[in-house]
């Protein structure tokens, strides 16, 4: 994460219940009488390492990892479309280890390395963010649900975010790394108080160096 901006957010993307519908990771924690923080780690919220759930819901699906939710990229992308445009251009990484991805993409698209990982790189406007994503989707997982509903599955934006995303000018930078259930924006402090305000994202104001790996949460072990 580049260490030049102003605030840093961390963004935490939702569960999903037995219709599909988002929950929150503050509705769980509250309902196992764990404790919501900006360093929360969703298996330390639930009533036990297992996946058992005091809510009542206990077929959910967990978060997804390394892609922000359709409906906070939506969000997301508004709110930065305010600030710079919908033509302002923007820059993005993608992991070329998700499945599902053409194999052709291998010889059409500029390739970047990170850390031993190869990203594919993207230009485009954000007005184009939301349907980009859409394209590059994977099918959505089922890991605990067994009885979705024909329709809901249906009703369902399969979608992958770039793991990597920022504006031409720098003026903000957006990380969904690949094995996190969490999303990171760095930009001015502004637009952090903006996105803090905004009720369809659930995040908090962390630092560039805060611990957001699953042992950073120190208060519900």
């Amino acid at each position: 994460m580049p260490s030049e901006y102003e605030a840093f957010v961390r963004i935490l993307h939702p569960a999903r219940d037995e219709y599909g519908q988002s929950i929150r990771w503050e509705s769980i924690s509250q309902a196992n009488g764990r404790a919501i923080h900006p360093l929360a780690q969703f298996s330390n919220i639930l009533a036990d390492r297992f996946g058992g759930d005091a809510s009542g819901k206990k077929n959910f699906e967990p978060p997804n990892r390394g892609s922000l939710a359709a409906e906070q990229l939506e969000e997301l992308t508004a709110i930065l479309m305010q600030e710079s445009g919908e033509n302002a251009q923007c820059w993005m990484l993608l992991w070329n280890g998700w499945s599902n991805l053409p194999v052709s993409w291998r010889s059409s698209f500029p390739v970047a390395v990170q850390r031993s990982r190869e990203y594919w790189l993207f230009r485009a406007p954000l007005k184009d963010l939301m349907s980009a994503s859409t394209f590059f989707g994977i099918p959505f997982e089922f890991h605990q649900i067994n009885n979705y509903a024909e329709d809901v599955f249906d009703s369902l934006i399969s979608i992958q975010s770039p793991n990597q995303w920022w504006a031409e000018d720098r003026s903000w930078f957006i990380a969904s790394e690949i094995d996190q259930d969490s999303t990171i924006f760095a930009g001015p402090l502004t637009l952090a108080k903006r996105l803090l305000q905004t009720a369809g994202l659930e995040c908090f104001l962390v630092s560039r160096n805060s611990n957001i790996g699953s042992d950073g949460d120190l208060i519900n072990i």
